[in-house]
C-alpha cells in the first residue's frame, strides 16, 4: 500500500491546469496537463481522478489558482517559475513566460541573481491562447 509522502503542486491558469506528483527524494512521479475550456472544476476533477491520492500528504498551488482548491502552501507564480527551471537546467540567463495572458521575461546577471521582469500591458491579453490555436 502506497505511503502519503508525495506533494501535488498544482497550477491553474487562464487556459489551463498543469499538476505534478513529486517524492520526498524530489524525483517527479506523475505530470498532467490539460486545457480546461473554462471548465475548471471539472478539469481538476479530471485530473485528481488520474491520481491514488494515497500516496499525497500535501498540496502546494501557484498563486494564479484560484481558491476552489484548498492547499498546503502556496506559491508566487515567478518564484515557481525560477525555481522549477534552475532545478531542471541549472543557471539560466533568461526565462520566457508565455501565458494565456501575458508574456513575461525574467533576467538574471551573471551570477545567477535575479535582475528584473518585464511583462506586456493587458491590452496583449489573451497572447498565449493565441498561440495555442
Amino acid at each position: 500500500m502506497p505511503t502519503n509522502s508525495n506533494i501535488l503542486g498544482i497550477d491553474i491558469g487562464s487556459v489551463s491546469i498543469s499538476a505534478v506528483e513529486m517524492a520526498p527524494n524530489k524525483k517527479i512521479t506523475g505530470t498532467y496537463y490539460q486545457f480546461h475550456q473554462g471548465k475548471i472544476t471539472e478539469t481538476l476533477k479530471n485530473i485528481l481522478e488520474q491520481l491514488d491520492l494515497r500516496r499525497i500528504c500535501g498540496i502546494a498551488s501557484t498563486s494564479s489558482t484560484p481558491q476552489i482548491l484548498k492547499t498546503n502552501r502556496q506559491y508566487d507564480n515567478r518564484v515557481a517559475i525560477m525555481k522549477a527551471c534552475r532545478f531542471f537546467y541549472g543557471p539560466v540567463n533568461a526565462i520566457l513566460i508565455v501565458g494565456g495572458e501575458k508574456f513575461g521575461l525574467i533576467r538574471f546577471d551573471e551570477k545567477g541573481n535575479y535582475l528584473n521582469f518585464k511583462a506586456n500591458t493587458s491590452c496583449a491579453a489573451g497572447t498565449g491562447s493565441f498561440l495555442d490555436q
